[in-house]
């Protein structure tokens, strides 16, 4: 048998094979090479977000009472602010007139009472009395003597006036002091503790009020 034939035809189909593989592998890589050719796979449109719904954003009962409540809080609040400028300013109005008063000399024909005395007129009169204290109690808001002052009242006023200093301002607190024009001693009680307490006119025919003075060691103090 001659077998030269058979392989010769073997051969040939195995070439035939191999060339076929090879041009498909030319044809993938091509394609490969321009991914431009091929059409693009349709995207996917992203879901759009669905629209909150009002069950997410609605109050509850309890929110829409605190809602409610604070409103009105924030309504009274600023009715409050309103009426204490309307008071703040007719208290500075008031406060200026009676500066301004205090500051005219009385009316011609005007006599005032005896023993009436006049702040522009205290002296620096001591500690020795409850009169005399009194007195330089007057004159140190005349001068704006802080030194003075703070050695004619109490260690408690002392307290006090420093709190007022810190809060108004030292010269603000002499100007609502100077209002004062003078003081008259109506009467006097004295207590059991040996305090001593001065009825007082500021303005002559007015209400009057209380001054309280006690006494350690020779000095007469005034309560503030």
């Amino acid at each position: 048998m001659n077998v030269r034939p058979a392989v010769f035809g073997a051969l040939g189909l195995l070439c035939v094979v191999g060339l076929t593989l090879v041009a498909w592998q030319r044809r993938e890589l091509a394609e490969l090479r321009q991914p431009s050719a091929r059409p693009a796979p349709p995207r996917s449109t992203p879901a759009s977000p669905e629209p909150e719904t009002s069950t997410s954003s609605a109050l509850s009962e309890a929110e829409k009472l605190e809602l409610a409540r604070l409103r009105g809080e924030v309504t009274r609040l600023r009715k409050q602010q309103r009426e204490l400028g309307s008071v703040r300013a007719q208290h500075d109005r008031l406060r200026a007139q009676a500066g301004a008063t205090a500051a005219q000399p009385p009316p011609a024909g005007i006599v005032l009472p005896a023993g009436y005395l006049r702040r522009s007129e205290a002296k620096m009169a001591g500690f020795a009395t409850p009169d005399a204290a009194l007195e330089t109690f007057l004159w140190a808001i005349e001068q704006r003597d802080t030194n003075v002052l703070f050695q004619v009242v109490t260690l408690e006023g002392v307290k006090r006036l420093r709190e007022s200093f810190a809060r108004e301002g030292t010269e603000e607190f002499f100007q609502r002091l100077g209002v004062v024009p003078g003081v008259l001693v109506t009467n006097r009680v004295t207590h059991t503790d040996g305090s001593v307490e001065l009825g007082v006119q500021f303005v002559p025919g007015e209400e009057g009020s209380a001054i309280r003075v006690r006494q350690m060691g020779g000095h007469w103090w005034v309560e503030m």
